[in-house]
């Protein structure tokens, strides 16, 4: 029983420290940022996630793409995500793994203002 509690409380505060849900656990100032994913050949990307990983931090913007292939980011429950540069893992609909991938992760800057980051993928084989 000890041990059980013990677990509980370890994992509550690893999701507290971790701002679990709330923009106030990164304490950074968010902007809007959307794009849209389509596969080399033009066509839209449906159903995929799109993770923007701060490059040397420790924060995660995330959101996913509608049949038009459009995705707008959130961090905790803000919308958007904080200003810097990331790399960028898409993953599921028909998107080729190697996305999903920190070798196949592509670079994003995020500005202090509404950004827009468009990608190409290649669909699975």
């Amino acid at each position: 029983m000890n041990r059980k509690f013990a677990w509980v409380a370890l994992l509550g505060a690893v999701l507290f420290s971790a701002g679990c849900g709330s923009d106030e656990g990164i304490g950074l100032d968010t902007y809007p940022v959307e794009g849209t994913v389509t596969y080399t050949d033009g066509s839209p990307v449906s159903g995929a996630r799109v993770t923007f990983s701060a490059v040397g931090g420790k924060h995660a913007s995330v959101g996913s793409t509608d049949a038009s292939g459009k995705y707008s980011l959130i961090t905790g429950e803000a919308d958007g995500a904080p200003a810097g540069e990331y790399k960028v893992k898409i993953s599921g609909g028909n998107v080729d793994p190697k996305y999903s991938t920190d070798a196949g992760a592509q670079p994003a800057t995020v500005k202090s203002e509404a950004t827009t980051v468009d990608f190409k993928v290649d669909a699975k084989k």
